[in-house]
């Protein structure tokens, strides 16, 4: 494949990781298309709006078949509104990432535009050791467009979540971003949809607050299913935390809302993740070998 590693969010922290991955890409066969951008620092992020959105419109211009941004971090938001979206919906490539890159998805959505929520270049091809099924998925979704990921926890999925089939469009999935997009253009009108959440530094409390937003501004309740990844990177000892754990939370969103509300998945700021075509035909069904439940995602 011909993938381009775009420096669209936040600058490069550690260079011997992206160099790492760029190395594992090219062993596999890839033809990498690189940022000339990729090593430079303005301020928190990589580079200027201009430097940036030149940059990834040019790779684009090459037509890669992948688009996987070298990092997340922050600083998709600053480029929103410059994008040439008809650029992006007819260079034919599948872009794939997460965390930050949440707002890209979603305002490609709101174009009709399919992403996939995934890994990253440095971030996860780039570590000392690669996931293998993050590493596996990841091709084999982006090859096909099409997955489907088994959930087996019995004790964190009651049997009465999922009674029968749940469809609906997949979406999501950095609960932060998602919240900081309400009432702007970028926001998607989803309907009947499977909500997919992680988030990384946020206790559950804050993570509640996140989805209350979405409830006030008449969003989580329109949805099929909400199903909650990773919450992870917060101090599950201190205080607050204690205070409300993250099992009390999923227990209140339970009692709270009529939908099912689904957890250990493996997605989010974690090594194991799977990829999730964003904007796909989701079904949710129960494991039928024992409690759990199934994702299938499908584009085709």
């Amino acid at each position: 494949m011909k993938i381009a590693l775009p420096a669209l969010m936040g600058h490069l922290r550690d260079h011997a990781q992206y160099v790492r991955a760029c190395e594992r890409l090219l062993e596999r066969g890839h033809t990498l298309i690189e940022d000339p951008h990729v090593y430079e620092k303005h301020g928190f992020v990589s580079a200027s709006v201009e430097h940036r959105l030149a940059a990834f419109h040019a790779m684009l211009r090459e037509r890669p078949e992948v688009v996987m941004p070298v990092r997340g971090g922050y600083g998709i938001t600053h480029l929103l509104p410059h994008f040439d979206w008809n650029l992006i919906g007819e260079c034919g490539a599948k872009f794939v990432g997460f965390s930050d890159f949440t707002g890209f998805s979603f305002a490609a959505l709101t174009h009709g535009i399919v992403t996939y929520a995934g890994p990253m270049a440095a971030s996860d091809f780039g570590n000392e050791t690669v996931n293998a099924f993050a590493d596996a998925q990841c091709w084999s979704t982006l090859a096909t467009g099409n997955c489907e990921i088994s959930v087996e926890n019995a004790a964190e999925v009651p049997s009465a979540q999922i009674v029968q089939p749940v469809e609906g469009t997949l979406w999501g999935t950095n609960l932060s971003l998602i919240a900081h997009l309400v009432g702007t253009p970028y926001f998607p009108r989803v309907h009947g949809g499977i909500l997919l959440v992680e988030d990384i530094g946020e206790e559950p409390y804050a993570c509640d607050r996140a989805l209350m937003q979405l409830d006030h501004a008449g969003i989580l309740r329109t949805q099929n299913a909400l199903i909650i990844g990773a919450i992870n990177g917060y101090d599950a000892d201190g205080a607050s935390a204690q205070s409300y754990p993250f099992d009390a939370w999923i227990s209140d969103l339970r009692r709270r809302y009529e939908m099912p509300v689904l957890t250990g998945f493996p997605f989010g700021h974690v090594a194991k993740k799977a990829t999730l075509p964003i904007g796909g035909r989701a079904r949710l069904t129960p494991r039928e070998e024992g409690n759990g439940y199934r994702l299938r995602v499908t584009t085709t």
